[in-house]
């Protein structure tokens, strides 16, 4: 019989670093719910309106107003739970209890974590009819910017998104290299290897490259979607997606305390004589605004 579960919201306030930033937090924000489920108010990306000239003001001529409509989505938020376990045995190889606590809390928290970057990634990358970039990625990528910029018409910032693998071979594309050259980004013979995320955004005419760990943007996405980039406008910090069109959100049940994202609990399981620690959240991730993004394909999968 499993003993009584135990919240741990000492561990919950406890913080946790990761090898690579998440980019969660930048292409779909966390968005923090009181319910978990119910209706989300959003702006609907739409046709820049055109201000009216030349109107008869001594005729009193009508004023056209250009209505902006409120779209709304359902959501309804499913478990993400992270269960770390840890052997009677392994917890003595500790200093003390409260130091496995610990590490089984980060373990657990990283996963949880990483599950939702993954969502993320598939949610960005996946297109059963991805842009063809292949052959000249170089081109397309300028011709779907150049598109983006014009849907969009100045709604936040433009990122280009994409794994470690996938950024590494792009580097490497001789179109690429030659861009590079001619910006005086590859001098003094060093080679593309030394090109950084925030140059190939120079050269691209982005905002930002953001480039993700390859356990979520290539492991935990489709294997027909490993050779793809996603091309996308940023929300604005701290702005509600009420308020302006934003790609997507990251809806996230609200449990109080310093970790509004998850609980941790633990219990000491009897029967193999294993402690155990979940981090348990509920969460729904909306798409909201699905061509404030574009997939591009640049290396076959």
């Amino acid at each position: 019989m499993i003993e009584m579960v135990t919240r741990r919201a000492d561990l919950e306030a406890i913080p946790v670093s990761f090898p690579d930033p998440f980019l969660i937090d930048k292409l779909a924000p966390y968005f923090v719910r009181g319910q978990s489920g119910g209706t989300l108010y959003y702006q609907a990306l739409q046709n820049a309106p055109t201000a009216q000239y030349g109107r008869n003001t001594a005729a009193l001529a009508d004023i056209t107003e250009n209505v902006i409509s409120a779209a709304t989505t359902t959501f309804a938020m499913n478990e993400c739970r992270a269960r770390i376990a840890m052997s009677y045995d392994q917890v003595k190889g500790y200093y003390n209890q409260e130091s496995a606590d610990i590490a089984m809390a980060r373990m657990a928290k990283r996963s949880f974590y990483l599950k939702l970057e993954s969502i993320c990634a598939k949610a960005l990358l996946h297109n059963d009819s991805p842009v063809n970039g292949i052959s000249n990625p170089v081109a397309t990528i300028d011709a779907e910017v150049a598109k983006l910029r014009d849907k969009a018409y100045g709604t936040g910032k433009m990122a280009l998104t994409m794994s470690h693998s996938v950024f590494a071979s792009l580097k490497n594309n001789e179109t690429i290299q030659k861009r590079m050259i001619s910006t005086g980004v590859i001098v003094d013979g060093l080679g593309p290897r030394y090109v950084s995320p925030e140059q190939l955004a120079a050269a691209f005419g982005v905002d930002e490259v953001l480039v993700g760990a390859d356990i979520s943007w290539k492991l935990g996405v489709n294997a027909g979607d490993r050779g793809n980039i996603g091309l996308s406008l940023l929300p604005t910090p701290a702005v509600d997606c009420a308020e302006e069109p934003q790609w997507a959100r990251t809806l996230i049940f609200d449990w109080g305390g310093d970790a509004q994202h998850y609980v941790l609990e633990e219990f000491h399981n009897p029967i193999n004589d294993s402690w155990v620690m979940d981090a348990k959240g509920i969460v729904d991730f909306k798409v909201l605004n699905s061509a404030m993004a574009t997939q591009i394909q640049v290396f076959a999968a």
